[in-house]
Order: structure tokens, then C-alpha cells, then sequence
């Protein structure tokens, strides 16, 4: 599984309708069908496909479709320290002091 994490601030980021879309574009082309998720700061993306659980086969993709680019520095640093099950991952669900989030998700 592949995903990605897109935090757009869609008043203060010109086209970041279109980054979205790129995203999407780009992993529907290579992977099919794939789940999108809306966030309190954008959008996480999620893609499904035999033999893509190698993290330097996922992390090159989640690059170009626009991962977040602390989420890809960590993960690469995990990765080179024997951490592979720590990368690739996303909250669904998130609680801070006075507020609750989960994630409202469709296929596309």
C-alpha cells in the first residue's frame, strides 16, 4: 500500500486544487483504484497493489505524487536504520485538547 499525505491550505496556496488532482491523476494511472481522504489540513490519499511494501519502491512514488516532505525525510531515515515498519503510515484518527477528527473517506 502506498500513501500519501497532502496538507493544502486551499486559502493562502494557489492551485492547490490542482496539486490535488495531479495526485490523484498520478496514482489512479499506476495503481487503479484509490481511497481519498479528507483532512482538517488537506488530504490523504491511500493506493493498494501486490508487491508494493518496499519502502524504496513506495517512497519515489509518494515523492512525485507530492507526499508530505518531512513524512518522506523520516521515512528514508527510518528505512536506513531497519525501520521499514514504521514508514507508510497515516492517522485516521486524531484528538487534541478541544477537538476530535476522524477521516470521511470515498473511492475514486
Amino acid at each position: 500500500m502506498i500513501t500519501v499525505d497532502l496538507d493544502l491550505n486551499e486559502k493562502k496556496e494557489l492551485g492547490s486544487g490542482l496539486r490535488l488532482l495531479m495526485a490523484v491523476y498520478n496514482l489512479k494511472y499506476v495503481f487503479g483504484n484509490i481511497e481519498v481522504c479528507r483532512t482538517k489540513k488537506g488530504y490523504h490519499l491511500r493506493a493498494r497493489k501486490r508487491d508494493f511494501d518496499d519502502p524504496w519502491k513506495t517512497i519515489p512514488i509518494r515523492a512525485i505524487a507530492q507526499d508530505d516532505e518531512n513524512r518522506i525525510w523520516f521515512d528514508i531515515k527510518r528505512t536506513g536504520r531497519g525501520l521499514e515498519h514504521w514508514t507508510n503510515t497515516l492517522f485516521t484518527w486524531k484528538r487534541d485538547i478541544d477537538y476530535e477528527y476522524t477521516e470521511e473517506c470515498y473511492e475514486v
